[in-house]
């Protein structure tokens, strides 16, 4: 598999107009997301979206609790398990709309953080640098 960094952008600041990541912000600590945030919003253009996708904890807790699904059809979006290159990876954090919504907010400086429910009830739309 063939990869690139996503915590050290090619492109220049203010030169992006759409980022796509689908569950892949998971795959980092709380700290290292906070970098990768900020890194993100550094080539965004002003104006410029982040569509963003990440596993959502209430929905799962809800869809579990609920008891439409056994524990075992939550352990890959809880866990996660990648094969990258020559190292196997684990998700190391989870999320639910209102703690990904202050991150982006709060501590990135996103304007405009909205759920989105297309094709994932996890997508979320951030708009603005």
């Amino acid at each position: 598999m063939k990869f690139n960094s996503i915590t050290n952008l090619r492109w220049e600041s203010n030169s992006v107009d759409v980022i796509y990541a689908s569950h892949v912000l998971e795959y980092f600590d709380r700290q290292e997301a906070l970098e990768i945030l900020s890194e993100w919003k550094r080539v965004l253009k002003k104006g410029g979206t982040l569509r963003l996708a990440v596993p959502d904890f209430d929905v799962m807790s809800r869809l579990y609790q609920d008891g439409e699904y056994p524990l075992d059809r939550f352990l890959g979006p809880l866990y996660g398990k990648m094969v990258m290159s020559d190292k196997i990876i684990y998700h190391k954090t989870v999320y639910d709309f209102d703690s990904i919504s202050k991150i982006l907010s709060e501590q990135i400086g996103f304007n405009s953080v909205k759920r989105l429910r297309l094709i994932c009830p996890t997508w979320i739309k951030i708009m603005g640098r």
